[in-house]
């Protein structure tokens, strides 16, 4: 079974770091700031235009998504719900669109996270990484169908091999949607590209009509450099996401560099189409605190940037927002968020010596569900649907027993958490067996030697999604519901006294709030970050003073827990190495097991499903009495 639910980040944007204009106040004659500049800035000669100056005009109409995640067919197949948002309705809105403004009169832009999110994505998606098929992803395919004029790359589409990847971006570029990203480039070891070379296309350029001349629209795009916090280096071997010299990670660092050369090349108005949020820009940029939302800052310290689509962040509140540019000019900012297509009209004209003009037409995000689904669309989209909901449908085995059935899955230990670290560890022990059982010497990384093959604990973050374990029959519909994510497992070895520090950074996200007249436990900061720990008995002591408040016990089988013992844990790729939780300093380097290298078809719903199913044929179903360890929060004074 292939990975086939996304992991869908979302973050919180301030919507102060737009100025107080809003989506109906238009720009003036000259660009999105014109009332602002002199004659020296705009290289025009100012004049008071009349009523006929502006008769001949081209409304240019650019429309975006972003953060998309798989949404292509009518249906939730895995929880049957209908589907508002999908690419069916954006190809509806799109038609309607083109017949306002003429097909050669409308751009339209993806911002990124698009294959990742859905069974119906991502199936076929995962079969021809396996060679089962040779047809395009269903995601690729409604990009051609719809008439996309650019796809810009998102962190997303780095969870899949680089493999499958680049064939699926030969095959759009190869039906007519250009593949950009500016600031991913090689790095040089592969003894093929030079240092800093691009790896994608950073940019196209659109001629539009106006007048009866030509004129060039730029469209630049731009990933999260974030990127290797979250995804696995076999997804993008030998590339980065960032220039050399740009130590910062800064964005506008990255636009710079292409800007000017985009100005030569002729073009009159400059969109930047940026897979972050807006993020802010009061503080100096830090790596894995601050770097994933630059969109605000991107614009504060660039100038040439003229219309500016984000994403990552899945929010729409803010969008059709304006952000000041170096200049103090106002840049107009849209944001689908994952639900939404942005519609932003631009009319543009000459100025008496043939120079590009424009003014803001209008601006406003288009509500998907309002429009019916493309029913031709959905015809070809059929068969990657029928595919999914067999696949989702396979039963994996049953539940029996009594099931806590909770959710507080943050501040108590729960049934439905403890069976994916169950699965976690009993697999991936007999998978450490199977590749080390007839080697010479135990599994030896950072000078760490192991001196067992048996996975000893779990570290994951939450996972879940819309479902808890109850009795009754498990499909990998459940599972997937269980566990959103096709994270990526593998197994370092930790000394005790470095998972007790991962556990006492832990530790300090507790806060006590009052509800209803008493106490009760919460977390703070990023909930993706939240590390829940499994196979071992302990403490969690909130009357203890900070790096003193986890008492670690012995292990179910009794066996007590040592701060120097080498013991093997099995991590999920998303936390190994993540900047906000105490897993930061490893990596997969540190893996002695991964399942990128050793099984990469499969990911962490292939592991619960297997054991699932092995708990079935060996005891008729899963029970909850299989998770022998406990843990608990208290307050001794």
């Amino acid at each position: 079974m292939k990975k086939l639910i996304a992991m869908l980040l979302s973050f919180t944007c301030v919507l102060t770091a737009c100025t107080e204009k809003t989506k109906d106040q238009k720009a003036g004659p000259g660009g999105a700031s014109s009332s602002q500049m002199t004659e020296k800035e705009n290289g025009v000669d100012p004049f008071t235009p009349s009523e006929s100056a502006f008769d001949t005009y081209t409304d240019v109409a650019i429309m975006s998504t972003t953060d998309m995640h798989g949404k292509c067919w009518s249906e939730n197949v895995l929880n049957d719900t209908d589907e508002k948002h999908s690419m069916l309705r954006v190809s509806t809105a799109v038609k309607k669109t083109r017949e306002m403004y003429g097909e050669e009169n409308v751009i339209l832009i993806d911002n990124g996270d698009l294959f990742q999110g859905t069974p119906v994505s991502q199936t076929q998606l995962m079969e021809y990484s396996s060679g089962k098929s040779k047809e395009p992803p269903a995601m690729a395919l409604c990009l051609r169908e719809i008439g996309y004029t650019v796809f810009s790359l998102g962190n997303h589409e780095f969870n899949y091999d680089f493999q499958t990847m680049s064939d699926t971006y030969a095959w759009l570029s190869e039906n007519g949607v250009s593949v950009i990203s500016s600031n991913i480039n090689y790095d040089g070891t592969d003894g093929v590209h030079k240092d800093g070379e691009n790896a994608f296309a950073p940019y196209v350029i659109k001629t539009v009509q106006v007048n009866g001349h030509e004129h060039k629209i730029g469209i630049l795009g731009m990933d999260n450099c974030d990127i290797p916090r979250w995804d696995l280096p076999g997804n993008y071997p030998g590339l980065r996401f960032v220039h050399p010299g740009n130590d910062a990670h800064s964005m506008a660092y990255e636009a710079d560099i292409y800007l000017p050369n985009m100005k030569e090349e002729g073009c009159e108005f400059i969109i930047v189409t940026y897979h972050g949020g807006l993020g802010e820009d009061s503080s100096e940029l830090r790596y894995g605190e601050n770097t994933e939302d630059q969109g605000k800052r991107l614009v504060a310290e660039t100038e040439g940037i003229d219309f500016l689509i984000v994403g990552h962040d899945h929010e729409s509140f803010y969008s059709n927002c304006f952000l000041r540019n170096k200049n103090g000019g106002n840049i107009l900012v849209v944001n689908g968020g994952g639900q939404q297509l942005t519609r932003t009209v631009f009319r543009f004209y000459e100025d008496r010596n043939g120079n590009l003009l424009w003014t803001l037409s209008d601006t406003h995000n288009l509500i998907l569900d309002a429009y019916p689904e493309d029913e031709e669309l959905k015809e070809k989209i059929r068969p990657y649907a029928k595919a999914a909901e067999e696949a989702v449908s396979l039963p994996c085995g049953r539940a029996s027993g009594e099931w806590d059935k909770s959710r507080d899955f943050y501040t108590r230990q729960t049934d439905s958490m403890d069976l994916v670290q169950a699965a976690n560890m009993e697999i991936l022990s007999g998978r450490l067996e199977a590749k080390y059982k007839n080697a010479d010497s135990m599994p030896e990384v950072r000078d760490l030697k192991a001196d067992h093959l048996k996975v000893d604990m779990c570290i994951t973050n939450v996972p879940s999604g819309d479902l808890v374990v109850d009795q009754g029959d498990i499909s990998m519909k459940d599972i997937y519901r269980l566990y959103k994510y096709a994270n990526s497992a593998m197994v370092i070895p930790m000394k005790g006294e470095e998972i007790r520090a991962v556990m006492e950074e832990n530790a300090e996200r507790f806060q006590i709030v009052k509800k209803n007249g008493r106490g009760e436990y919460s977390i703070v900061g990023d909930k993706y970050s939240y590390l829940l720990f499994g196979g071992v008995n302990f403490t969690y002591d909130l009357s203890k003073d900070r790096g003193e408040r986890v008492e670690i016990g012995c292990f179910p089988d009794g066996s007590a827990f040592s701060d120097e013992k080498v013991y093997l844990v099995a991590v999920n790729q998303y936390i190994l190495g993540n900047e906000k939780c105490g897993l930061r300093q490893y990596s997969p380097d540190d893996a002695v097991w991964s399942e990128e290298e050793e099984a990469p078809e499969e990911c962490v719903q292939d592991l619960i499903a297997e054991y699932i199913t092995r708990k079935t044929e060996e005891k008729g179903a899963l029970t909850p009495d299989e998770f022998n360890w406990k843990w608990e929060i208290v307050q001794s004074v």
